[in-house]
C-alpha cells in the first residue's frame, strides 16, 4: 500500500512537471507565447496575399523586440517591405530599423530609401565581380516602385546588355528570374491594397509591351535560348498572367506541344494548362496531354496531379458541369473540392485528409476573394508551383504547442549549414528565384529540344 501510494505520488509530480506553467522559466509566458506564433503566421498571409502589407509595420516593431528564434525573420520582412510599394514612404521607414546585420550585401543595396530600378543599376558599376553583380540584378527584380510595378524589359536589357562577356549561360538565368516573378508582380495588381494605386489595365499592356522587347531581343543575339522549354514555359506563362495576349500564349504552347510529353516537367503541364485562355484552347491542350501522360506516383482510381489541374482550369473558364462530370469518375479531391459548394449528405464521402485540405483551401481562397483577387488569380496563389506557396505552406502549431515555446538548441557545425541553406532556398522559392530552374530541371536531356 505504502509502495503505490510512493508511485502514484511521483506520477503525479511527473505529470505536474510536464505541464506549462507561467513561473516555469524554461518556457515562454503563457500570455504572450501565442501571439509570438500568431505573427509568423501573420507574416505568412502577408506574403501570400491573404493578408494586407498594413501588418508589417507592426510586425517589424514587435520582430525587433523579439527573442531572434521567436521573431518573425527580419530579412524576410524587409523583403515584403520591398514587394509593397502601396506602403507609401513608411516602408522605408521600417527598412531602415532593421539591422544591416540582418540583410545580405545584395539587400543593402536595393533596400535603400527612395531608390528605383535605375539607381540599383547604376549602383552594379562600381561593383567587381559577376556574382556580386548577378546578385543584385536578381534582388532588383522583387523591389517594386509606384511608378515600377515590376523591373521594365528596358530594364531588363539594360542589365542583359551591361557585360559584354556575360556568355549564354547567364543571360538564360536572368531572363528566367524575370519571367518567373513577373506573373506574381501582375497578380497583386488586382489586391484591393494596389488597385487604387496602379492603373492596372495600362500596367498589363506595358507588360506585353517588355515581353515583346525581350523577346525580340532574344531572337537577336541568344536564339538558343528559345531551344530551352523553361524559357519557353516562361514566356507563355508570363505572356498569359497579363490576360491581353493570347496569340503569344498560342505561340509558345506550340513550341511545347511539339516536345514528348513524358518529357515534360508538372510545372510545364500545369502552366500549359493554366495559360489556356479559352475553353477550346483548354480542351485542346488536355486533348494533347492526356493520350500520352501516366502518372505512376498516383494511387489507381485517384485523381492524379494533372488532372486536378485540368478540372481547375475548367472550372475558371466557366465549365462547372463539365468539371463535375469529369470528377464524378474519382473520389473527391481536396485540390478541387474546396471550388464546389461545401460537401452535402448524400454525396460522395470525402476521406479525413482531402475534407481537411478541402476547408483549408476553401479558408484560403476566401481570404484571397475579400482581398480583391478572382478565381485565376486565387488559383495562381495557390498553385504549387506559384511563388507564393511557400509562404501559405507552412502550418501554424497546434494549441497544445502554443502553450509555450522551449528554449531552442542552437544549431552548430554541419547541422547549421545544412538549416541555413534550407531556409535560404526556402526564401528564393517564395520570391520566384528559383521557380524556373527547379521543376524543369526533371526534364533535362530528355530532348533536345527541352534542354535545361
Amino acid at each position: 500500500m505504502h509502495l503505490l501510494a510512493r508511485r502514484a505520488s511521483s506520477i503525479a509530480q511527473r505529470t505536474s512537471s510536464t505541464i506549462p506553467t507561467r513561473h516555469n522559466s524554461s518556457v515562454a509566458d503563457d500570455s504572450t507565447s501565442p501571439s509570438l506564433w500568431q505573427q509568423r503566421e501573420l507574416l505568412q498571409r502577408v506574403s501570400s496575399l491573404r493578408a494586407p502589407p498594413t501588418h508589417l509595420h507592426d510586425l517589424v516593431l514587435s520582430a525587433l523586440s523579439t527573442p531572434p528564434d521567436h521573431a518573425p525573420p527580419l530579412r524576410q520582412l524587409a523583403l515584403e517591405l520591398g514587394l509593397n510599394p502601396s506602403l507609401g514612404s513608411s516602408r522605408w521607414d521600417d527598412i531602415q530599423r532593421i539591422p544591416t546585420r540582418n540583410l545580405n550585401s545584395a539587400l543593402k543595396v536595393v533596400l535603400q530609401p527612395a531608390q528605383s530600378h535605375s539607381h540599383i543599376l547604376d549602383a552594379m558599376s562600381g561593383l567587381e565581380g559577376v556574382g556580386a553583380r548577378l546578385k543584385i540584378r536578381i534582388a532588383a527584380m522583387r523591389m517594386r516602385y509606384l511608378d515600377a510595378p515590376f523591373l521594365s524589359g528596358e530594364h531588363l536589357l539594360r542589365v542583359l546588355n551591361s557585360d559584354s562577356g556575360i556568355g549564354i549561360g547567364q543571360p538564360s538565368i536572368v531572363l528566367g528570374h524575370w519571367l518567373a516573378i513577373l506573373p506574381a508582380h501582375l497578380v497583386r495588381l488586382n489586391t484591393t491594397w494596389e488597385r487604387s494605386v496602379f492603373p492596372v489595365a495600362k500596367v498589363r499592356k506595358d507588360a506585353v509591351d517588355d515581353l515583346h522587347l525581350v523577346e525580340s531581343w532574344i531572337i537577336k543575339h541568344h536564339p538558343s535560348i528559345l531551344d530551352d522549354l523553361s524559357i519557353r514555359r516562361a514566356l507563355m506563362h508570363a505572356y498569359a498572367s497579363t490576360r491581353l495576349a493570347p496569340t503569344d500564349v498560342t505561340r509558345h504552347w506550340s513550341f511545347i506541344s511539339s516536345l514528348p510529353v513524358a518529357s515534360l516537367p508538372l510545372r510545364a503541364i500545369e502552366h500549359s494548362l493554366s495559360s489556356a485562355p479559352t475553353l477550346s484552347a483548354l480542351h485542346a491542350v488536355w486533348s494533347h496531354f492526356k493520350k500520352d501522360l501516366k502518372w505512376e506516383l498516383t494511387p489507381k482510381g485517384q485523381l492524379s496531379a494533372p488532372q486536378t489541374f485540368y478540372a481547375q482550369h475548367l472550372i475558371r473558364l466557366g465549365a462547372l458541369d463539365e468539371a463535375e462530370k469529369f470528377l464524378s469518375h474519382y473520389p473527391p479531391h481536396g485540390s478541387v473540392a474546396w471550388m464546389f459548394p461545401p460537401h452535402q449528405p448524400d454525396g460522395p464521402k470525402m476521406d479525413k485528409r482531402n475534407a481537411i485540405v478541402t476547408q483549408k483551401n476553401r479558408l484560403a481562397a476566401s481570404e484571397l476573394r475579400s482581398n480583391g483577387l478572382d478565381l485565376e488569380d486565387v488559383l495562381f496563389v495557390m498553385s504549387v508551383h506559384s511563388p507564393f506557396y511557400m509562404s501559405a505552406r507552412d502550418e501554424v502549431p497546434d494549441a497544445q504547442t502554443r502553450r509555450g515555446l522551449p528554449k531552442v538548441k542552437p544549431l552548430k557545425g554541419a547541422a547549421k549549414a545544412k538549416a541555413t541553406a534550407k531556409a535560404k532556398m526556402e526564401e528564393e522559392a517564395r520570391f520566384g528565384v528559383r521557380a524556373v530552374v527547379s521543376q524543369d530541371a526533371k526534364g533535362k536531356g530528355k530532348s533536345k529540344k527541352s534542354r535545361v
